[in-house]
């Protein structure tokens, strides 16, 4: 007998073909989207975890002056494997290539194209070679040598290409990787790269031995980095674990929206066919038969849209891999398109409408069949809402109006929910392009006022151009939070480019024993005058505690001040020893000497990071626009068909189709504003609590928002208001007069 009234699934369809097409299409949706991110955060673990392991990641590297010569000795003593590589720079133009020979060992290159180097040959990153036009085979003219491009290779150490510390993203163009023979390798330094047996979770205690035993020798270490600190190693865990969780919770929540939508579709469905239920239960069919007929609508819209959703993921996976291996160093030998994903998500689709139009059907179908025959459901009940509000002074159209939102509280309810989602999603995206924005043109700093500045990897003493103002700065470790940083700066008395007041606005010089901690450490440590700071120096392993004797107002960032004589003291550096320069313009300083960072530059590779940015934030939007229009126009169908005797009779009564559309659709635009009111701060709020992963690699970017987003997004969210009901006006004007005497009751 269920099959017999399944026959009627396609006739119902084809008479509410945009509703259910609308449904198909979010459906489609959500699993396009948990299938392609659960493909592509699959694909990217797997292959991370094989390239971590096969070509052996380093736990930590350090460069020395000197060699060591008892490596193998080392190892044994330790549980590790330690290599050794030349590194060397090469500029020619405008480019700079930082060079290594191929390691045997530890942080083994990965081939992606062509092989190894062999003497007069060089291999690059493929970043590098795809922003200059270089290919396997070609040439590359470097110090007046011509090297021939034997490959294209990957390095375990570099997943995400930087070129120094405290830079944000690089710019191919003009920095890269390569691998040169060790024939060709020429003046370098020694980059040596660690490995433990069995890598504890608490590295910077693991390695202590390692280093102390390494001072002991008299080993010259210049720089010590650990690859779970390091931006380059780091940051492709990072993002390969938020993709796993993305993949998990954002098509969740478009499956749970897309089951609240059929539960209200389904609920409207029955409600208008309840004579034919009542008519079909005397005629024999039993509750059970007719619960599962109904439930077919459910299977068949997850089933149809989830197939076709699984399959365009699938096919969209390898250019999401191409875009996110364009950010990330790392081979991929086989790309998985694994079809449990696609079943998964279908089964997922199927339990999670079938949930939500199961406990719909539950609510209809406690009714006894006498009582559906006779109403048919055409009565809307008049509910507390209605009740208390007195509409009898109001004139016809705004009382009709009113009374039509107040009866279907279920549609307001998911009109305002998909509203604040679409509004979430804009709201976001804008909060990101606006943040970056700032991030590139900050207002005028009160504590900072140079433009560009020097580092050095060891103290100095030399004497400064004119115009130079020199810093001593290190980057230290609190002791009760290992993940974070914030920097020690000894300053000068005389300091010009830095200047600092404390909270009550009277300028601080900073002398003598003077600890002066900025006001968003003090804030986010809860540290205050009279405080002791602990912390730990993980290059030279030295362990401090400082008294803090002021608080500075600072814009932002997590610094400590002391004087330069004191910081040089505390470090056991020669007294007036420092390692930056800071000036407004620049000075001729030795080229090998001092690393440049200025705003310039940095706003130069934040504009290339920022224009796709842009594009990530316009596809945002014009998603957001396509899920707003798809809801709001199946609320308003459901509104309609609801409605089709009423808007049929006012037909007759002389109304137009447009004064119809006005009372049935305009009433909803208070409750598409209320959900942007929603929506708007949960989006910045989202935004914000993102940026914070941000802070573990010392980068303060505040989330900002200016005004005019939020007019932007406003503006966005009611031209889908608008075009939604424009479609909608169409399908009043469809309606005949003749329709009132189809729906009257026998």
């Amino acid at each position: 007998m269920v099959m017999k009234l399944n026959k009627s699934i396609p006739r119902i369809m084809k008479e509410r073909p945009s509703v259910y097409a609308g449904m198909i299409m979010l459906t489609f949706l959500s699993v396009l989207m948990f299938v392609l991110l659960a493909l592509v955060a699959q694909n990217l673990y797997v292959s991370k975890e094989e390239y971590v392991r096969n070509n052996v990641r380093e736990d930590l590297e350090f460069t020395s002056t000197t060699e060591i010569e008892n490596s193998e000795e080392i190892e044994n003593k330790f549980a590790l494997t330690m290599e050794s590589v030349p590194m060397t720079e090469y500029t020619f133009g405008s480019k700079t290539l930082r060079l290594f020979s191929a390691s045997q060992k530890v942080n083994i290159p990965a081939v992606l194209q062509g092989e190894l180097p062999q003497a007069g040959e060089i291999a690059l990153d493929p970043s590098f070679a795809k922003a200059n036009d270089y290919y396997v085979g070609s040439t590359l003219e470097m110090n007046g040598k011509s090297y021939t491009i034997s490959g294209i290779i990957t390095l375990p150490n570099y997943a995400y290409i930087l070129q120094k510390q405290g830079d944000f993203i690089n710019d191919p163009t003009v920095f890269g990787l390569g691998l040169l023979s060790s024939e060709d390798m020429q003046e370098s330094v020694k980059l040596y790269s660690v490995k433990y047996d069995e890598t504890q979770d608490n590295i910077y205690e693991q390695a202590k031995p390692l280093k102390a035993y390494l001072n002991e020798q008299g080993v010259a270490i210049a720089s010590w980095d650990y690859a779970k600190y390091n931006m380059k190693i780091s940051l492709l865990d990072i993002e390969v674990t938020a993709i796993v969780i993305c993949s998990a919770l954002i098509p969740t929540i478009f499956m749970l929206i897309t089951a609240f939508l059929i539960a209200i579709v389904q609920s409207r469905l029955i409600k208008s066919q309840s004579k034919i239920i009542g008519t079909l239960y005397a005629q024999g069919y039993r509750r059970k038969e007719l619960i599962t007929h109904y439930l077919c609508y459910p299977v068949i819209i997850a089933v149809f849209g989830s197939v076709l959703g699984g399959l365009a993921g699938m096919a969209a996976l390898k250019p999401a891999l191409a875009m996110m291996l364009g950010f990330f160093q790392m081979p991929v030998q086989n790309i998985s398109y694994n079809p449990l994903y696609l079943l998964f998500g279908t089964i997922l689709c199927c339990f999670i409408f079938s949930l939500g139009s199961f406990i719909s059907l539950k609510k209809i179908f406690r009714r006894m069949p006498s009582e559906l025959l006779r109403n048919d459901g055409k009565e809307k009940n008049i509910n507390i809402l209605e009740r208390k509000i007195n509409l009898s002074r109001l004139p016809f159209k705004t009382k009709f109006a009113v009374r039509e939102r107040l009866r279907s509280i279920p549609n307001l309810i998911f009109t305002v929910i998909g509203v604040m989602i679409a509004s979430m999603f804009i709201l976001y995206g804008f909060a990101g392009d606006s943040s970056f924005a700032s991030m590139l043109n900050p207002p005028e700093s009160e504590t900072f006022h140079h433009s560009i500045e020097y580092a050095s990897t060891t103290p100095r003493t030399d004497p400064v151009p004119e115009g130079g103002e020199t810093i001593a700065a290190w980057n230290m470790i609190p002791t009760k939070n290992f993940s974070d940083r914030f920097q020690l700066a000894g300053i000068t008395d005389d300091a010009q480019l830095i200047t600092l007041k404390d909270r009550s606005g009277s300028p601080l010089i900073v002398s003598g024993d003077m600890v002066v901690i900025s006001a968003p450490m003090a804030n986010r440590y809860g540290l205050a005058v009279g405080d002791t700071l602990s912390f730990i120096d993980v290059i030279n392993d030295g362990e401090y505690e400082l008294l803090i004797t002021d608080i500075a107002d600072v814009d932002k960032g997590d610094y400590v001040f002391m004087s330069l004589d004191g910081f040089d003291a505390l470090m056991g550096w020669e007294q007036g020893s420092y390692n930056a320069i800071m000036a407004t313009s620049p000075l001729e300083l030795g080229e090998h000497a001092f690393k440049t960072k200025s705003a310039e530059t940095m706003a130069s590779d934040m504009k290339k990071y920022t224009a796709l940015m842009r594009l990530f934030v316009y596809g945002i939007c014009a998603v957001a626009f396509a899920l707003g229009i798809i809801i709001l126009y199946i609320i308003a169908s459901i509104s309609i068909d609801e409605s089709k005797e009423q808007i049929s009779l006012m037909k007759v009564f002389g109304y137009k189709s447009k004064e119809v559309s006005s009372m049935m659709l305009n009433s909803s635009r208070i409750f598409v504003v209320l959900g942007y009111l929603i929506g708007a701060p949960m989006g910045f709020a989202t935004a914000k609590l993102l940026f914070i992963v941000l802070e573990y690699f010392d980068i303060s970017l505040t989330a900002t928002m200016k005004p005019l987003y939020y007019l932007v997004g406003f503006t966005i969210i009611m031209s889908t208001f608008e075009v939604a009901k424009t479609i909608s006006t169409t399908k009043i004007d469809k309606l005949t007069l003749s329709e009132a005497l189809k729906t009257q009751e026998e």
